[in-house]
């Protein structure tokens, strides 16, 4: 794209990152280069391109060169190396303060906003700057578990059927491979049931009773399942695969 056309006009995004969801969109995933059919994971990936550098002590030398060059080049090949060494190890200090480095130069010559604010997320997290109320986050996945986090107060302010709804997302499809389950629940309290079956990997919640037993119980009850203060085994010995499906 011209410059003309998109300098000190990419306030929201920026070329580099929003074309490939155009991309994406119109053309598909696929660049037609056969590897990306079955790419290695990000693990082993790592393992073999620090290997291949030399080591992870090779690595970080290279990197911490790449941010001396002060170039928009030299910061963006230190996020990768750095990328491939906290793949490796994701308490390597030295190579957070490399990334939090490269990543706020980027993100402070950038005016995309989109843009930014990844990258100073980025440089405030491997400084230990990002916090969450109290807690100081290590990584994203904590933000989302501490933004998405059931609790009892929150159980007791949601309707039913949402509190019901939300074992759905509790499952690891990992664990509850294989593993089959139903149960019908009876709440006593609001006089509604629910047909409650864990399979495929998946669980499935409709209206229609299942073969599984009959169980009373009421909204209070239900908050114990999900907190984990209460087993699904207790209810019934056949509603175990529940608890494994879960992780408890």
């Amino acid at each position: 794209m011209p410059e003309a056309v998109r300098k000190d006009k990419e306030a929201y995004g920026q070329v580099e990152s929003h074309v490939k969801r155009v991309y994406g969109a119109r053309i598909g995933w696929m660049g037609w280069d056969v590897y990306d059919i079955s790419p290695l994971s990000k693990i082993r990936f790592s393992n073999q391109v620090v290997d291949a550098m030399g080591g992870a002590n090779k690595v970080l030398e290279n990197a911490k060169a790449s941010n001396a060059k002060k170039t928009l080049g030299g910061w963006q090949w230190s996020l990768y190396l750095t990328s491939q060494l906290l793949q490796l190890d994701n308490k390597n200090t030295e190579a957070k303060a490399v990334r939090a480095e490269a990543a706020r130069a980027l993100g402070q010559r950038t005016t995309s906003a989109n843009a930014r604010g990844f990258y100073i997320s980025e440089a405030l997290l491997h400084e230990g700057k990002l916090r969450f109320g109290e807690h100081t986050i290590s990584h994203y996945q904590q933000l989302s578990q501490a933004l998405g986090a059931v609790t009892a107060k929150k159980l007791v302010a949601s309707p039913l059927n949402d509190n019901v709804q939300y074992l759905r997302f509790m499952i690891d499809p990992r664990l509850a491979e294989g593993k089959r389950a139903e149960f019908n629940a009876n709440f006593t309290d609001e006089k509604v049931s629910y047909a409650i079956a864990l399979r495929n990997g998946i669980v499935a919640i409709t209206d229609h009773p299942n073969k599984g037993p009959t169980i009373k119980l009421t909204k209070g009850d239900w908050s114990k399942l999900i907190l984990g203060e209460k087993s699904f085994a207790s209810l019934s010995g056949e509603l175990k695969g529940f608890d494994q499906a879960i992780g408890r």
